[in-house]
């Protein structure tokens, strides 16, 4: 891991996001890029406006990089101009970030930058894992992440991802399937899909939980609630809308509500591809 990309705006939210950042940072020796949009609505032909807004974004900046929390971490800072969403995942791509760590107000209702709409935007259309924290956390350790997965075959390929990031800083990583009553198995069938998840994706050594709630979502929170994890991780189809149980309003949610931090990642996105490729090479070397 070599860029973490931290939106902000400058509230309370989004600086609170600043101790993951570091943290992440420190154990992969990663540099933090700040990054400020400034959505400025139509005032982009107003060059006297634009100046102002721009120098004293530049200011603000400046001093948030000189935030006590940021230092023993390379921090360098960007500024955009345009949609929030869309510049920020531009800004992921175009600094090359292999993660966005970003806060999010949720569902609160209040109106600085990172609220439910541009947070779930970010979300469904990034192209790297994307960290989301709501709340300001005192004792801050990242040691439990519990993986949600329905142990479908698209969730194979989410699957290295998110261990490779446990790996990297040093977490231990459990699976956990929510059965409702909508979706209710015997459980010899989930017995069945598990142990097929486990030989697959290589994961013989993480404990598996299953866990019932009414909810999908709800049962995630609770099972992560009880378990005191430290993290939820998920894929999502993001703005596909695939009727499947990771479609995007379950991370969604969770991102909106959930006290602990959620990473979710996108099954469809690029990123993905190449453990796609390395599956489909393995299969033609078998074969010949």
């Amino acid at each position: 891991m070599k860029t973490i990309l931290v939106p902000t705006d400058f509230s309370e939210c989004s600086t609170a996001t600043f101790p993951y950042a570091v943290l992440i940072a420190k154990k992969t020796g990663a540099k933090i890029l700040l990054l400020h949009v400034l959505d400025v609505q139509g005032n982009t032909s107003d060059a006297p406006y634009m100046i102002a807004a721009m120098n004293t974004t530049k200011v603000r900046m400046q001093k948030l990089m000189r935030e006590p929390i940021l230092k023993g971490v390379e921090v360098t800072d960007a500024i955009e101009v345009g949609s929030i969403s869309r510049k920020v995942n531009e800004a992921a791509k175009k600094h090359k970030a292999d993660m966005i760590v970003m806060g999010t107000h949720g569902a609160s209702g209040w109106h600085e930058a990172f609220i439910g709409s541009n947070a779930e935007r970010i979300v469904r259309d990034a192209d790297v894992p994307v960290l989301s924290i709501k709340n300001k956390i005192k004792n801050l350790k990242l040691e439990n992440i519990i993986y949600a997965t329905d142990f479908s075959e698209e969730t194979f390929i989410v699957f290295p991802i998110i261990k490779k990031i446990a790996q990297t800083i040093g977490a231990k990583l459990d699976l956990m399937k929510v059965v409702t009553r909508i979706d209710f198995e015997t459980t010899r069938e989930t017995q069945k899909s598990i142990n097929r998840f486990k030989k697959k994706a290589g994961a013989q050594e993480h404990s598996v939980f299953i866990y019932y709630d009414d909810v999908k979502q709800e049962g995630i929170r609770g099972y992560a609630n009880t378990m005191k994890a430290d993290m939820i991780a998920l894929g999502t189809h993001g703005r596909h809308g695939l009727s499947h149980f990771f479609n995007g309003s379950i991370a969604e949610d969770l991102v909106n509500h959930s006290p602990l931090p959620v990473l979710t990642i996108n099954i469809h996105k690029k990123l993905m591809k190449p453990e796609v490729e390395i599956q489909s090479q393995k299969k033609s070397s078998t074969r010949t």
